[in-house]
């Protein structure tokens, strides 16, 4: 039987402080936890994931905190505590790193108006913050790397407790995490907000590692220089570090995708889907692509967007509109202009995560020939024309987060719109529009829409449009949409 892997990040830790003028004195606030979504003042939040096999849940948040800190003071904040169990005799691993900025290894304290040259850096002389670890339970884990005493805010993931179990049903272990943050009498009034993210993993002889050496690791070879989309498993993406990327290869056609293992726990391509559909016989077969049995298309990719039918009763439709990048520009205009919002993703100034890949249907997008309006109402179908070993994100709407686009949009906290983040690194969604029923290109810097495998919200020639961005705000469609239009795919490892 092969080794199943946990790899589970349970908490993301908000630590919100106000260092504001009152009397003169200082005011400390936190975060809350509820239900499992990490909630601080300001509405940041974090998506908190509980793994199968191994449990590592919160026991308490860390409430809502007001305390006077005085010039020159150090106050003392008790974090949160986590209860870890898991049913095996191969122990766990805890891991901490800085995650401020939701940035892998920022230990700051961010200035959220004064500029960052204020920022509070765990290692300063001056003002500072440091976190420290404290293990109870019926069973007791060890503290790792000398946590028991406040340490400096890692800015690598560092092991900070460990437990080596003997017995296959383990009791409880809990472990309880304390933040200390002093104030220089030259800090000036603002908020500051930092995060630390813990994760677990299990076995505990399992080594965090980058994308390629997970899949180095686990005997996987390189093609045409890079290791292939079609090799990424669930063991794979279990040993790999968030917010570590790598660029993967798609054996179907040889082109290449950046893909990153986020926050959210999963391994995600951070690049649209740029595969064009051919109609060769069986070409398509479970080993290269997302289907239980051998399919063969019966429409190729268009090179020419006005072919397309867009009939109610669909047939499967693509479009390619060449190998353009989105150039990052934001407008109000809804028939976007492919030369004034993208550049050729060979020009020096093109971001290649900006590609926009094709637009595919909905029966493109899930591997059907013909879908009847009626087909997959209010489902969830289990296949798609992503690589073998990938999936289209299900739907939320009737389901739990996880590979879901809106886990990944919660666990970020992403927003849309001109200062909205979700455009930026490490996700790159793309307001790159969609094409209409009609076969115009439509919405180019104004909205980006996505597939899912939810069938219809219960509209008839509904369903399909998982997520959608626009520059005024942020939707998550739960299967909405029109499944005759042309949408980008994104893919999350099963």
């Amino acid at each position: 039987m092969r080794k199943k892997y946990i790899y589970s990040i349970c908490c993301l830790i908000s630590v919100f402080v106000v260092f504001g003028l009152i009397g003169g004195s200082r005011v400390f606030a936190a975060c809350s936890e509820n239900d499992g979504i990490v909630t601080c003042e300001g509405g940041v939040a974090a998506y908190v994931r509980v793994p199968a096999a191994c449990s590592f849940t919160r026991a308490s948040g860390s409430g809502n905190y007001n305390k006077t800190l005085a010039n020159n003071t150090t106050i003392t904040i008790k974090g949160s505590t986590f209860n870890t169990i898991c049913n095996d005799t191969e122990g766990y691993a805890i891991y901490a790193i800085g995650f401020s900025g939701f940035e892998a290894g920022n230990t700051d304290l961010m200035a959220a108006t004064v500029g960052s040259e204020y920022n509070i850096k765990t290692n300063g002389t001056g003002s500072n913050w440091k976190m420290k670890l404290s293990a109870g339970g019926n069973v007791t884990p060890t503290i790792e790397n000398d946590f028991e005493d406040y340490q400096n805010i890692p800015a690598d993931y560092t092991k900070i407790a460990s437990y080596n179990s003997s017995v296959s049903m383990q009791e409880v272990s809990s472990i309880t995490a304390s933040y200390q943050v002093t104030a220089s009498d030259v800090q000036p009034a603002d908020n500051y907000s930092g995060k630390v993210l813990y994760l677990l993993v299990h076995p505990m002889s399992v080594e965090l590692a980058d994308v390629e050496q997970a899949f180095y690791n686990n005997g996987k070879e390189k093609y045409n220089g890079y290791y292939k989309m079609q090799d990424m498993n669930p063991t794979i993406c279990s040993q790999i570090a968030p917010m570590s990327e790598a660029e993967l290869i798609d054996i179907r056609d040889d082109k290449t995708y950046w893909v990153a293992k986020l926050v959210d726990g999963n391994c995600w391509m951070t690049q649209n889907l740029d595969h064009d559909i051919v109609t060769t016989e069986n070409f398509y077969t479970p080993l290269n692509t997302d289907i239980p049995g051998n399919w063969t298309a019966a429409r190729a990719t268009y090179s020419d967007a006005t072919k397309w039918i867009g009939g109610i009763n669909t047939v499967l439709e693509s479009y390619d509109p060449g190998e353009r990048c989105w150039n990052g520009s934001l407008t109000f205009d809804r028939y976007g202009d492919l030369d004034n919002m993208t550049v050729l993703c060979t020009d020096s100034s093109a971001n290649k995560h900006y590609a926009l890949g094709n637009y595919y249907n909905w029966n493109a997008a899930i591997a059907v020939n013909n879908l009847s309006s009626q087909d997959y109402l209010r489902e969830n179908v289990n296949q798609s024309i992503c690589p073998a070993g990938w999936k289209l994100p299900h739907s939320s709407y009737y389901s739990d987060y996880n590979k879901s686009y809106r886990g990944l949009v919660t666990s970020l906290s992403l927003t849309a719109g001109v200062s909205g983040n979700i455009q930026n690194d490490p996700v790159y969604f793309v307001y790159g529009g969609y094409v209409s029923q009609n076969g115009t290109l439509e919405e180019l810097g104004y909205s980006g829409q996505y597939s899912g495998s939810y069938g219809s919200n219960g509209n008839a020639v509904g369903g399909g449009l998982d997520f959608e961005i626009r520059g005024g705000g942020l939707l998550n469609n739960d299967g909405g949409g029109v499944r005759r239009q042309g949408s980008f795919v994104r893919c999350v490892a099963r």
